[in-house]
């Protein structure tokens, strides 16, 4: 089973690393990032968030002279055993009411 996920990371012009934190320092116009070479470990949002507040995003990026990068991965899952996982519906779940009918049956013996 494979599943996509598109989403955009911000990483350092002079280093490659990735911004993973970032905080105004109080009463001060200044502020202060961590960074990672780990994607994972890095801040993310989405395009669609990154595109509404595209104007603020730059101006940060300016500061910290970092880039905004848009990624596109791939996440393929396995069984330990290394087999294709049976696919789950989410419509072959129980209703809320019929499982409580089956645990009311079950606790007080139904008909």
């Amino acid at each position: 089973m494979k599943q996509t996920q598109t989403f955009i990371v911000f990483r350092s012009k002079e280093n490659g690393h990735f911004l993973m934190e970032y905080k105004n320092r109080a009463r001060v116009l200044a502020f202060e990032a961590g960074w990672c070479k780990d994607i994972n470990d890095a801040i993310t949002t989405t395009e669609e968030a990154y595109m509404e507040d595209k104007e603020k995003y730059e101006g940060m990026l300016q500061m910290f002279n970092a880039e905004p990068l848009k990624v596109e991965a791939e996440y393929t899952f396995k069984t330990l055993d290394g087999k294709e996982p049976e696919e789950i519906e989410a419509d072959s779940k129980p209703k809320r009411e019929e499982l409580a009918d089956v645990l009311f049956d079950a606790l007080f013996g139904g008909d």
